[in-house]
C-alpha cells in the first residue's frame, strides 16, 4: 500500500479536501492501468502550527486515509518542549502521530536520545498509558 501525503500548511497549502480527493480519485484510476497491483491511500502531511489542533477538531481529512494516524512534520529548528507538547496535544485529542523527517530537527540531532524519548511517549499512550496511568 502506498499512502499519498500531499502537504497540508495553514496560509499556504489548503487545497480544499473536495479537490484533493478528485484530484487523488482521477490519479488512483489512472494508476490502475500502470499498476493495478498497488493499492493506494489518501494521507496528508501536516506541518505543525498553533493552529491544527483547531483544524483536527473541524476537520477528520487531515488523517492518514480516516484513521487516528496523522503524519506531522515540523520546522528544522523546532526546539524539543515544543516538539513534545504538541506530540502530547495531538494525542490527547485521541490521534497518534507520525513524525515526518525527524532527522532534520537539530533539537533531535544534538541528542538522539530525544527520539527515543519521543517513541516511549507514542508508545506508551498506544498501550493505553498516558499521564502515568495505565488502562492495560
Amino acid at each position: 500500500k502506498i499512502v499519498a501525503t500531499p502537504h497540508y500548511h495553514p496560509g499556504k497549502c489548503t487545497m480544499g479536501y473536495e479537490q484533493l480527493r478528485r484530484n487523488f480519485e482521477l490519479f488512483k484510476e489512472q494508476m490502475k492501468d500502470v499498476c493495478p497491483e498497488i493499492e493506494l491511500a489518501l494521507g496528508r502531511e501536516i506541518y505543525y502550527t498553533s493552529d491544527i489542533l483547531d483544524d483536527l477538531e473541524a476537520q477528520a481529512h487531515l488523517t492518514m486515509e480516516d484513521s487516528k494516524y496523522i503524519l506531522i512534520e515540523y520546522h528544522p529548528t523546532v526546539e524539543y518542549s515544543y516538539l513534545r507538547t504538541s506530540i502530547s496535544n495531538v494525542m490527547q485529542m485521541g490521534y497518534t502521530p507520525v513524525i515526518a523527517h525527524i532527522e532534520r530537527y537539530m533539537c533531535v540531532l544534538e541528542d538522539w536520545k530525544l527520539a527515543l524519548e519521543l517513541k516511549k511517549t507514542v508508545k506508551r499512550r498506544n498501550r493505553g498509558c498516558y499521564r502515568n496511568r495505565c488502562t492495560q
